[in-house]
C-alpha cells in the first residue's frame, strides 16, 4: 500500500475520532460544528484517495466534483464554527442566514454541474487527474474565500480581545487555520487552475494535519471543549491503523505475525493509557472546580468577615457610651458628689460599678479585636511608666477582688524602675486583662498576685493565681480567639481578651506566655518588654505582625 494512501487512511481516522469524541457534548453548538467540520474534512480527504484509485473518466470526475463540494461544506462550516465559539451560541443575522441558509447549498450543488468541470483527463503515470477548468470555478472561488477570510478575519479579532487561556486557545486556531487554509489554497486551488499542476493533492491530509495537531494541542493544553483525552485516541487509533495496514505489505509470515503480536499489544495499551489518562482528567477538572469554589467562597468570606467586622465596630460603638456615661455617674455617687451615700447604697453601687466596668471591658475587647481585624489599631509609643499603670489596675480591680473574697497582692519593687517605649492606655488594657482573668477564674478565698521584674533586657510582668489552671497543652491556644481554654465558665466573656493581649504585646516587639502545671493548679501570665526598642508611631497591619 503506497505511503501516501496510509497517510490518508490515518488523517482520515484522527479525523471521524476527533468528530466522535467532540459530538459527545450536544448541548454545545461549537462542538456539534466542529464534528461536522472534521466529518466533512474526512469526506474530503476520501474523495482526494478515489481520484486517484478509480480508473474510469466518469469516476474520475465524480470524484473530483465531490472535491469541490465538500470543500464548500469543509468553508462554511469552519466560519459557522468560528462564529459560535467560545459564545456556545448559533446565531446568524439576516445577511448570514442568506448566504448560509440560500447561497452556499446551490454554489455546493453548482460545483456538480460541467460548468466548474467539464471533464478530466489523465497523462500515463499521473496519480491525479487533471480537471478541465470552466468559467464556472471562478463562483466557487469566490465562495470558499469569503467563508475563509471571513472566518479568519473574525477568529483574529476575537484573539485580539480575548484574554488568559481563550487568547492562547485562539492563537493555536488561528495559526492552525491559516497555514492550512494557506496550503489548500496555493497548492488544490490555485496549483491545478491556474498551472493544471495535481501532484501536491495528494499531499492534501499533510494540509489538514497541520490544523489537526494544532486543535489536538489546544484541547489537550488548553482545555478547548474539555476533552484532553482527544489527542491520547487519535494518537492511538493512528498508530494502530500504520500498524494495521502494514500487515498488508509485508510478505514474510513469520514477520506478519511478529507485526500482528505487536498491533495487538499497542492496542491493549494504548487502551490501558487511554483509561489512564481520562482518570486522571477527571481528577484535575474535579480539583479545578473544587479549586474555584473554594477560591469563590474565600473571596465571598472575606466581604461577609469585612461586614461582621465593621458591623460589631459599630455597634460596640454605640454600646459604649451608655455603660460608659453609667460609670462616671457611678464615679460621682461613690465619691459623695451627690451628698453622703448609705452603707448599704455603697455596697450596692459599689456592685452596679463593678458590673458595669466589666461590660465595659467586654466591649472593649469587641472594639480591639475589630479594629486588629480591618487593620485600624493605632499605636502611640511614648515613655510609660509600668509601676504606676499597674497600681491604677490594681486599685481599680482590688473591690471586685474582695467582693470575691480573693487576695489581690502587689508590692511594687524598691527602688529606681526602668521606663518602656509603649502604648500606656493599651498596656493598661493588658494588664486589666490579665489581672481581671486571674479574678474571674480563682474561686472564693483564693489569691491573685501581681509582681514585676526587669533584667538588663527587658522588664517582666507576671500575674499568678491559685485557680482554674490550664490544661496540658493549651498554654498556645488560650490566645487565639474565641478560645477559653476548653472552660465552661460561669464568667461573662468572648474569649478575645488575650487574643487582643497578644496582638498588642507582639506591636510591642514583647512576648507573652502562660504557664501552669494543671486543671486547678493555678496559672501564671508573663509580659515581657524590651527596654530598648525603635518603636514608632503606627496602625496595626494584620499582613505584617510584629516580629
Amino acid at each position: 500500500m503506497p505511503i501516501i494512501t496510509i497517510i490518508h487512511i490515518i488523517a482520515i481516522a484522527i479525523n471521524i475520532i476527533l468528530a466522535i469524541v467532540v459530538i459527545r457534548n450536544r448541548h454545545n453548538p461549537a462542538n456539534i460544528i466542529f464534528a461536522f467540520l472534521n466529518f466533512s474534512i474526512a469526506f474530503w480527504t476520501m474523495a482526494n484517495i478515489e481520484t486517484s484509485l478509480v480508473e474510469s473518466a466518469s469516476m474520475q470526475l465524480f470524484w473530483v466534483r465531490m472535491v469541490m463540494f465538500s470543500a464548500v461544506v469543509l468553508s462554511s462550516l469552519f466560519y459557522l464554527f468560528i462564529k459560535t465559539f467560545p459564545e456556545r451560541k448559533f446565531k446568524l443575522n439576516n445577511s448570514e442566514k442568506i448566504f448560509f441558509y440560500l447561497v452556499v447549498p446551490l454554489v455546493a450543488l453548482f460545483t456538480q454541474t460541467s460548468y466548474v468541470f467539464s471533464g478530466v483527463t489523465k497523462a500515463p503515470g499521473q496519480l491525479i487527474p487533471t480537471p478541465i477548468v470552466e468559467p464556472g470555478i471562478s463562483i466557487f472561488g469566490i465562495t470558499v474565500l469569503i467563508c475563509i477570510g471571513l472566518g479568519i478575519i473574525l477568529l483574529a479579532r476575537r484573539y485580539r480581545f480575548s484574554t488568559g487561556e481563550l487568547k492562547a486557545q485562539m492563537k493555536l486556531l488561528l495559526i492552525g487555520v491559516g497555514l492550512m487554509f494557506a496550503l489548500i489554497l496555493s497548492f488544490d486551488f490555485f496549483a491545478v487552475v491556474v498551472f493544471h499542476v495535481t501532484f501536491f493533492i495528494s499531499l492534501s491530509p499533510i494540509y489538514t494535519m497541520v490544523f489537526l495537531l494544532l486543535a489536538t494541542y489546544a484541547i489537550v493544553k488548553y482545555h478547548l471543549f474539555n476533552l484532553k483525552v482527544i489527542g491520547t485516541e487519535a494518537l492511538i487509533v493512528g498508530i494502530s491503523i500504520a500498524l494495521f495496514s502494514q500487515l498488508f505489505t509485508e510478505d514474510n509470515p513469520s514477520q506478519r505475525w511478529v507485526e500482528g503480536f505487536i498491533l495487538v499489544s499497542t492496542i491493549l495499551l494504548g487502551y490501558l493509557l487511554i483509561r489512564s489518562v481520562k482518570k486522571e482528567v477527571e481528577q484535575r477538572e474535579q480539583l479545578e472546580i473544587l479549586d474555584k469554589e473554594l477560591e469563590a467562597a474565600n473571596e465571598k468570606l472575606k466581604v461577609l468577615d469585612k461586614a461582621r467586622a465593621e458591623f460589631i465596630s459599630i455597634a460596640s460603638h454605640q454600646l459604649r457610651t451608655p455603660p460608659a456615661t453609667i460609670k462616671w455617674y457611678l464615679a460621682a455617687v461613690t465619691a459623695g458628689d451627690f451628698g453622703p451615700v448609705p452603707e448599704k447604697v455603697q455596697k450596692a453601687v459599689s456592685t452596679a460599678e463593678m458590673t458595669n466596668n466589666s461590660q465595659i471591658s467586654l466591649i472593649d475587647d469587641l472594639l480591639n479585636a475589630s479594629r486588629i481585624e480591618r487593620g485600624k489599631m493605632e499605636f502611640v509609643f511614648e515613655p510609660t511608666d509600668i509601676l504606676k499603670i499597674t497600681q491604677i489596675t490594681v486599685d481599680q480591680l482590688t473591690p471586685q477582688a474582695l467582693q470575691r473574697k480573693q487576695k489581690l497582692l502587689y508590692t511594687p519593687p524598691k527602688g529606681e524602675f526602668p521606663q518602656v517605649n509603649a502604648d500606656r492606655e493599651k498596656l493598661r488594657q493588658v494588664i486589666n486583662n490579665l489581672v481581671d482573668n486571674s479574678i474571674k477564674y480563682t474561686p472564693t478565698g483564693g489569691w491573685i498576685k501581681v509582681e514585676l521584674a526587669k533584667t538588663a533586657k527587658d522588664v517582666q510582668i507576671r500575674v499568678s493565681d491559685n485557680g482554674r489552671g490550664i490544661k496540658p497543652g493549651e498554654e498556645k491556644n488560650i490566645f487565639t480567639k474565641y478560645d477559653r481554654g476548653g472552660k465552661k465558665m460561669d464568667s461573662q466573656g468572648l474569649g478575645l481578651g488575650l487574643y487582643v493581649a497578644k496582638v498588642i504585646i507582639e506591636q510591642h516587639k514583647g512576648k507573652i506566655w502562660a504557664t501552669s502545671d494543671g486543671e486547678n493548679k493555678g496559672a501564671t501570665f508573663t509580659i515581657s518588654l524590651p527596654l530598648k526598642t525603635d518603636l514608632k508611631n503606627s496602625t496595626f497591619d494584620l499582613a505584617k505582625p510584629a516580629k
